[in-house]
C-alpha cells in the first residue's frame, strides 16, 4: 500500500516526465524551420545586396523543400506522448502553415509586405505553442516577432529581411535550445 505523499510523488514525476516529452516534440520542428527560414532568408539578403537582382527572391521556394528535408532527414518519429496537447499544436501548425503558404504565393502576384503577416502568424504560432505546453520561454521570446513585425512597416528593402531573420533567431531558435537544455 502506498502513501499519499509516494501517490502524489508518483504523479508528479509522471507529469515531470510527460512535459519533457512534449518539449522534446517541440523543439525539433521549431530548429528545422528556424534554421531553413534564417538561411534562406539571409541567401536572400545577400542575393539582393550583392547583386542587385530581384530574383533572388524566388529562393522562398525553396523553404518548404529545405524544411521538411530536414524534418525527414530527422527520420520519421512517433511523437514521444501523444496527447490531445500534441495533437492539437500540431493541427494548429498546420493550419499556420497553410496560412503563410498563401500568403507567400499571393505576395508573387500581388504586392504587399508579406513579411510583416508571416512574422505576425509565426510569432502567433509560437506565443501559443509556448502558451499550451506551459513554456515561459517560448511565450516570451514570442514577443521579438510581436515587436519586430510592426517595424517592418518602417524599413524598406532587403533591410527587411535581416530584420525578419533576428525576429526567427529570437522567437523559434533560441527557444528551442533553451529547451535542450531542459529536456
Amino acid at each position: 500500500m502506498m502513501s499519499p505523499k509516494e501517490s502524489l510523488d508518483i504523479i508528479a514525476r509522471m507529469m515531470s516526465q510527460t512535459r519533457r516529452s512534449v518539449l522534446s516534440d517541440v523543439y525539433f520542428p521549431f530548429l528545422v524551420w528556424g534554421w531553413s527560414t534564417m538561411g534562406i532568408c539571409l541567401t536572400v539578403y545577400l542575393g539582393l545586396v550583392l547583386t542587385g537582382d530581384a530574383t533572388w527572391k524566388y529562393a522562398w521556394l525553396l523553404l518548404p523543400v529545405v524544411g521538411l528535408c530536414g524534418l525527414m532527414a530527422h527520420g520519421k518519429r512517433e511523437l514521444q506522448v501523444n496527447t490531445e496537447l500534441t495533437g492539437s499544436l500540431l493541427m494548429i501548425w498546420r493550419m499556420l502553415g497553410l496560412v503563410l503558404a498563401g500568403f507567400s504565393v499571393t505576395a508573387y502576384i500581388v504586392s504587399f509586405n508579406v513579411l510583416f503577416f508571416i512574422l505576425l502568424m509565426l510569432a502567433i504560432g509560437s506565443y501559443v505553442t509556448g502558451a499550451v505546453i506551459k513554456y515561459a520561454v517560448l511565450r516570451y521570446a514570442s514577443m521579438a516577432g510581436l515587436v519586430i513585425a510592426p517595424v517592418m512597416w518602417l524599413v524598406e528593402g532587403p533591410r527587411q529581411l535581416l530584420l525578419f531573420a533576428v525576429a526567427i533567431l529570437g522567437m523559434m531558435i533560441f527557444p528551442a535550445y533553451k529547451i535542450t537544455m531542459i529536456r
